[in-house]
């Protein structure tokens, strides 16, 4: 897995490169913020396939 990390000044963003068999789909680029975006569904499977914490996503059936 490769990472690097980005200061912004709401935070630090990590951006996490691995291997996985799903290619591109439910990532799209994105101009205005010059970068590729994951849909919500591929971020919350990338983050489990990488073991990341998924305690401060809100999740679909969580939300009122």
């Amino acid at each position: 897995m490769l990472s690097r990390l980005l200061g912004t000044p709401y935070g630090v963003i990590e951006f996490t490169h691995s291997r996985c068999a799903k290619g591109m789909e439910g990532i799209s680029f994105d101009p205005t913020r010059g970068c590729y975006v994951a849909s919500p569904e591929r971020a919350q499977s990338d983050l489990r396939n990488v073991g990341r914490n998924l305690d401060l996503l809100e999740l679909p059936e969580m939300a009122q």
